[in-house]
């Protein structure tokens, strides 16, 4: 229900407040809350779509026809230091070097966190159909990449579905790290002014928002399995810095992930590290923990 009225930064900045009037402090001019939804109306220009939109497509299904059925669902919580994620880095910079695909930003760690997560999911998933098509989502904060940029107390929801190109299992599990985390790359870095606002006028044309919004958000069905792979990322956020007069949080995890194949990336509340949250069948965690990290070390071992 939230998802359609704000995003992570609206309720950043809501709870930072909150948290100042709790705390009997005056409230930052700055983030006064923005309600002017013509600042996302693209429609007024009238303008069909300028750009093919494969995020509002129906997503790539399982081939076996028993992975329709529904399983009991778990949740892998796993913890990786920035030591490792510069592993990763190392690793999918290494590949796109030689291909010349490495953004000139270098691949960012929510990029790499995701590809490595896409090619375990697939490996503990694999059925023996190598063929078996796959994409990644993700959402994108599009407020500084619209031009003009919204304001930053600008309250709603700017974030956008992006997606990678369908790709097959063996191209995700075979090929190198740096191939899938290029892809979610590809995905995030297309979500500039004249795409968002291309997505602005095909949604203004959908006519069945219902089923609109259960082609993207729930394409197998919660209890199913789902060969693809959903990233939501909660990092960079200030919510380990609010304080409502007891003390800062020691943790912040999603209350419950209910949707399979649907992954949150956090930060620790150290700030050395982040949190990977993932719901998938329950007879899958194990071996999904055990390859995520051994994964890392063999990376990290052909350096």
């Amino acid at each position: 229900m939230f998802r359609a009225f704000l995003d992570g930064t609206s309720l950043s900045n809501f709870i930072s407040s909150w948290a100042k009037l709790a705390r009997g402090e005056s409230l930052d001019s700055g983030l006064t809350p923005l309600f002017d939804r013509s600042k996302l109306d693209s429609f007024k220009l009238n303008k069909p779509p300028r750009f093919e939109h494969p995020e509002f497509l129906p997503p790539p299904l399982w081939t076996k026809r028993d992975e329709v059925m529904q399983h009991e669902l778990g949740t892998a919580l796993m913890v990786l230091t920035k030591g490792q994620v510069q592993k990763l880095k190392n690793k999918a910079n290494d590949f796109g070097s030689g291909h010349g695909k490495v953004p000139v930003r270098g691949f960012t760690s929510f990029e790499v966190i995701s590809g490595h997560l896409w090619r375990c999911m697939c490996r503990v998933r694999y059925l023996g159909d190598a063929s078996q098509p796959t994409r990644l989502n993700t959402l994108v904060n599009c407020r500084n990449r619209l031009r003009p940029s919204l304001p930053t107390a600008y309250f709603g929801n700017a974030t956008f579905p992006t997606v990678t190109e369908t790709c097959s299992f063996d191209d995700i599990m075979q090929k190198p790290l740096g191939y899938a985390v290029r892809k979610v790359s590809e995905s995030i870095e297309r979500m500039r002014d004249e795409y968002v606002r291309s997505a602005l006028d095909y949604i203004e044309r959908v006519e069945d928002m219902d089923l609109f919004r259960d082609t993207f958000y729930n394409s197998a069905g919660k209890g199913r399995e789902d060969p693809n792979v959903n990233v939501v990322g909660w990092a960079n956020f200030s919510y380990f810095k609010t304080d409502f007069g007891w003390g800062k949080p020691v943790i912040l995890l999603p209350g419950n992930i209910n949707s399979n194949a649907k992954a949150f990336l956090l930060d620790t509340a150290s700030g050395d590290g982040f949190v990977v949250a993932v719901c998938l069948r329950r007879s899958y965690v194990d071996a999904l923990k055990k390859l995520f990290f051994e994964d890392i070390e063999k990376h990290a071992s052909k350096l």
